[in-house]
């Protein structure tokens, strides 16, 4: 009984969220500033986050846990598919579709994970130097295919200028005096759960605003992570 009242509930207050969102105009939801709690982004993108990454990502992991794999293959295939007809800006779609290839790979469909890996990493490039550490793609690092993917000249010219340092390197730079600022630019909430330790939190949409008052004389690190996780 307690497990049907949730149900009831909560597809009333999902119903409840749709209804609000089909209510405001492309201008309020393209708002960045309509409550505090956007940090300066719109509230298209914490709506998509919240109402859609965010449950998805959860009843994904519930079937995963329950040797579901073909429901959660049903869902997240369905959600690719939403997103695919949704007209996002293209680095929107990126992440989402590098999501995808992610999941592929972690629970046995590398060949899936392989199809769809160039086009996030063409729709995302900042994703480029990411994916080559990325740790959900072990299952295909090795496939011929996925090496031959960073030797395309079209993909590496896409790819920004940018380097990863690990955990090691960087207290080691801290430590030396080669840094005195770390910014991490994720939101307050996966902040609050784990960070580097002196780390200041600027989420992405207060960096410019806020960077001027920042003391960073000697070196600037910002920690990005784009993307919700599927575990297997």
């Amino acid at each position: 009984m307690r497990t049907l009242t949730a149900i009831m509930k909560g597809n009333c207050c999902f119903d409840t969220f749709i209804a609000q969102v089909e209510s405001m105009s492309e201008e309020e939801l393209g708002d960045a500033d309509r409550y505090e709690w956007q940090e300066s982004e719109p509230l298209w993108q914490e709506t998509l986050g919240n109402g859609l990454w965010h449950p998805c990502s959860q009843m994904t992991n519930c079937y995963l846990k329950r040797d579901d794999k073909p429901s959660a293959l049903r869902l997240q295939e369905a959600l690719i598919e939403a997103v695919r007809h949704a007209e996002l800006p293209s680095e929107t779609l990126g992440v989402a579709i590098y999501n995808q290839a992610c999941f592929y790979a972690v629970n046995g469909w590398p060949e899936k994970a392989l199809l769809l890996l160039p086009e996030a990493l063409r729709l995302r490039p900042t994703l480029i130097e990411w994916s080559k550490h990325d740790s959900d793609l072990d299952a295909v690092r090795a496939d011929p295919a996925f090496e031959a993917l960073y030797r395309n000249p079209m993909l590496a010219a896409s790819a920004p200028v940018s380097s990863l340092i690990d955990p090691r390197e960087l207290y080691a730079n801290c430590d030396a005096g080669q840094l005195s600022t770390i910014i991490d630019v994720r939101g307050p909430g996966e902040y609050a759960a784990g960070h580097v330790q002196g780390a200041v939190n600027i989420s992405m949409g207060q960096l410019s605003r806020k960077l001027k008052a920042v003391h960073c004389p000697l070196a600037l690190i910002l920690l990005l992570v784009p993307m919700i996780r599927i575990a297997a």
